[in-house]
């Protein structure tokens, strides 16, 4: 009677999938940071359209700035989907940088604008405008991933 081994093997598919995974997220940057870029333009204008006005200073202070930035306060919305690669590494914020006309201060009531306070309602403008765009975020970075697998995997 013979002995029969059984050996698993697979040809390589296993660190081929590793090297596939590892390569994922550098790939999709290259293909999807041009798109996000534009994504995150769109927010800010749109942003910018919901943003109450009185002397309009508060709209001029709404910008894109990387992650991590420190901006005292105002509401920031930060997407970041891989911190190592840097992918989407950027956050919308509001207040700051200007002095309002009507008060010679520093805009300093984005906050309280956006989230509202005990006397005034909530205006939620860059939660607005995000939530007007998410779907559009998210055809962005599935489209990515689906480039990005081909690339790394089938290698076209």
């Amino acid at each position: 009677m013979g002995f029969w081994g059984l050996t698993e093997t697979d040809f390589g598919s296993k660190g081929r999938a590793k090297t596939a995974t590892e390569r994922l997220a550098p790939e999709m940057s290259k293909e999807t940071k041009w798109r996000l870029r534009g994504w995150w333009e769109r927010v800010k204008e749109t942003a910018r359209a919901l943003c109450p006005v009185d002397t309009g200073t508060l709209r001029m202070t709404i910008r894109i700035e990387p992650a991590g930035v420190s901006v005292g306060g105002a509401p920031t919305f930060m997407v970041v989907v891989s911190p190592e690669h840097e992918l989407i590494n950027s956050q919308i914020v509001a207040g700051g940088l200007l002095v309002n006309p009507k008060t010679g201060r520093i805009v300093d009531y984005a906050q309280a604008v956006h989230d509202g306070t005990m006397r005034m309602m909530s205006r939620p403008f860059i939660t607005d405008a995000i939530n007007l765009h998410i779907n559009e975020l998210n055809k962005i970075l599935n489209d990515g991933i689906d480039t990005a697998l081909n690339t790394v995997w089938v290698g076209e």
